[in-house]
């Protein structure tokens, strides 16, 4: 019982960094992209915020995805060899 909830005590840590990174980089990128529109308007800053977080995230969710499908397979086939 006390691995199961240290694993997800794990997990939600890693959780929370992700959260911070993908927000800090999204800010980051926002702030840049605001600047080269010349626009100081904090609506823009908003939307582009919105916009790279959800590209950003959603290229995270397919690394993740691929590396778990690769790393699921790797496993059967190690489990196989005699």
């Amino acid at each position: 019982m006390l691995e199961n909830l240290g694993n997800e005590y794990v997990k939600a840590v890693l959780t929370g960094l992700r959260f911070v990174s993908l927000i800090v980089v999204s800010a980051w990128v926002a702030g840049k992209l605001q600047g080269l529109f010349h626009n100081q308007n904090t609506l823009v800053f908003v939307g582009l915020l919105l916009v790279v977080w959800f590209a950003l995230n959603e290229l995270v969710e397919r690394i993740v995805k691929n590396r778990r499908s690769v790393s699921k397979t790797e496993k059967t086939k190690r489990l196989d060899l005699p």
